[in-house]
């Protein structure tokens, strides 16, 4: 008899949102966005083999293209990013409507 074996977890997920978890007690707003975009960046390498080295307007064409996300949705994302990096102290509300433009992107993207 062969026994079964229980398929692996995905504990990536779990890690994320227990170090979100970690910066957003500490109040660390900037650290959470900074970390969010880090993951969706990697999401786009890997669901559309674009290099996000460089984040620009063509990079923003490219991944419009790609996901048929709205443009107007992903120069969003892209701008609150810019305003998480040029500002240490980051309000809950830019988090929070940050997190929403993700998780819309990744409910909605082909």
């Amino acid at each position: 008899i062969i026994p079964v074996m229980e398929a692996n977890e995905n504990t990536s997920i779990e890690f994320t949102e227990a170090i979100g978890e970690l910066y957003y007690q500490q109040q660390n707003h900037q650290q959470l966005g900074l970390l969010k975009m880090k993951l969706f960046l990697e999401y786009i390498r890997n669901h559309y083999h674009l290099n996000t080295s460089h984040l620009d307007e063509a990079l923003i064409k490219k991944i419009i293209a790609k996901s048929q996300i709205a443009l107007d949705h992903v120069k969003r994302i892209f701008d609150m990013h810019s305003r998480m990096l040029e500002n240490s102290e980051v309000s809950d509300y830019l988090l929070i409507e940050f997190n929403r433009a993700l998780e819309y992107f990744y409910d909605n993207c082909k």
